[in-house]
């Protein structure tokens, strides 16, 4: 009968330690022995034997991970520049053995961003399975074979974009271009495909309804300016003092900022700010509040079960969305924007004459 001897026990008590993360004293002793002295020996060792070596853990790099159609895809990405130092901890009163790591993730949190990533769809399928298999990559095997097992049929059925380029570069270095106060001359193609230039200064990037925005200050219009980041066709940065000394980015006005600037503008249209106020007859007002944070809205006197909602915002983008809830609202003012709506709805009601 075979019987192991302490160095091959030792071994097995850390691979075993690697692959689940944490292990309780009664799992130990199904490895080492029945014995407490024996048990907290190998403990002792174990963590000596990991202060001392200061080893850089490699937790089966390729287990449970996705495959990616994808030459220049390096699985050696995983441990580029990083160094996995790993820590034993004891934790008495719970009387368990944790395997902690000096750059790890929470298996929580790295769920939670998986369901995200996969939900927006914004990236297309091989950057997607880069970043999951990245966060995966963070975690003990046992977690990450839960993980990879939970997703495994959202993973199998994702269907990208029509349009989906690569994007991670491209929002990394544009955000380089935010951080460093670049101004941007940039080749752009609007919904039309037609062509234009425009010269602008970065101010902000945010992700949307499927697609990343690149929202920056344009001081020939005086205004913000919306462009999706996946229709940028090049840009170049301005180095001329003159040209730059238009854009007093510094003086842009703070309503301008991103989260009052996203709270206001659905589905990203840019435009005039205004204030418009309709009645709510649907089944959710959360819904409404959510999509508008910047409200306000009180019960409706005739009927406490609907709504008068007052928001602010800018662009098309709001009557778009407006519309989208049907006979659920009812614009009643200001003026311009009801017989805006009339009309989008005489127009929509030729269609089907």
């Amino acid at each position: 009968m075979y019987k192991a001897n302490k160095s091959q026990l030792m071994v097995q008590l850390y691979l075993e330690l690697i692959r689940k993360s944490t292990l309780t004293r009664e799992e130990i002793k199904g490895i080492v022995g029945d014995s407490d002295r024996t048990v907290q020996r190998y403990i002792n060792d174990l963590i000596k034997f990991v202060e001392h070596n200061n080893t850089s853990l490699l937790n089966e790099e390729g287990k449970f991970l996705f495959e990616i159609n994808d030459d220049s895809y390096d699985m050696d990405f995983i441990n580029e520049g990083q160094v996995r130092k790993p820590m034993i901890v004891r934790d008495k009163k719970a009387l368990t053995l944790s395997l902690k790591y000096s750059e790890t993730l929470n298996k929580k949190y790295v769920l939670i961003l998986i369901k995200i990533l996969l939900d927006t769809r914004a990236l297309n399928e091989n950057e997607t399975l880069k970043v999951i298999n990245h966060l995966l990559s963070h975690l003990c095997i046992e977690d990450r074979e839960k993980i990879y097992n939970s997703i495994q049929s959202e993973v199998r059925r994702f269907i990208e974009l029509e349009a989906a380029l690569p994007l991670i570069d491209s929002v990394w270095k544009l955000n380089q271009c935010i951080m460093n106060k670049d101004i941007l001359s940039i080749t752009y193609f609007n919904l039309k495909s037609k062509k234009r230039n425009l010269e602008i200064a970065p101010m902000y990037i945010t992700q949307d309804e499927f697609y990343f925005y690149l929202i920056g200050y344009n001081a020939d219009k005086d205004n913000m300016t919306t462009l999706r980041v996946d229709r940028i066709d090049d840009y170049k940065i301005i180095t001329n003092k003159t040209d730059k000394s238009r854009f007093k980015v510094d003086q842009v006005d703070q309503h301008n900022e991103l989260g009052t600037y996203k709270n206001r503008t659905p589905l990203m249209f840019s435009g005039q700010n205004e204030r418009i106020t309709f009645e709510y007859y649907g089944p959710s007002i959360e819904a409404i509040l959510d999509k508008f944070p910047d409200n306000k809205y009180s019960k409706l006197e005739s009927n406490h079960e609907h709504y008068k909602v007052d928001i602010n915002a800018s662009g098309r983008g709001v009557y778009m969305w407006l519309l989208s809830q049907g006979a659920d609202i009812k614009v009643i003012s200001p003026p311009s924007a009801k017989q805006k709506m009339k009309q989008i709805v005489t127009e929509m009601h030729r269609l089907y004459e």
